[in-house]
């Protein structure tokens, strides 16, 4: 188990505030993104809640050309 952290954290500093996939358990990566992106999402996401903005960071698997029954699991630290 890892110690907590404390502050916050974003989707733009994936790697450096400790966000990990499990590569062995899972069958998809993870991958990250910044803006709005309609080939990402049927529906773009219209800001970020949390700069307000369109130009947020986001996490998310890409499921084109994949097969069923996959899973993605990421982990966090946990923050205080």
């Amino acid at each position: 188990e890892s110690a907590a952290i404390g502050g916050s954290c974003t989707f733009a500093d994936f790697a450096q505030c400790g966000f990990t996939q499990n590569t062995t358990a899972s069958s998809l990566q993870w991958k990250t993104y910044t803006g709005s992106d309609t080939q990402v999402r049927t529906t773009p996401i219209p800001f970020d809640h949390t700069t307000g903005t369109n130009r947020g960071s986001y996490a998310y698997i890409d499921l084109e050309d994949q097969g069923e029954n996959l899973n993605g699991r990421l982990y966090s630290p946990m923050y205080t």
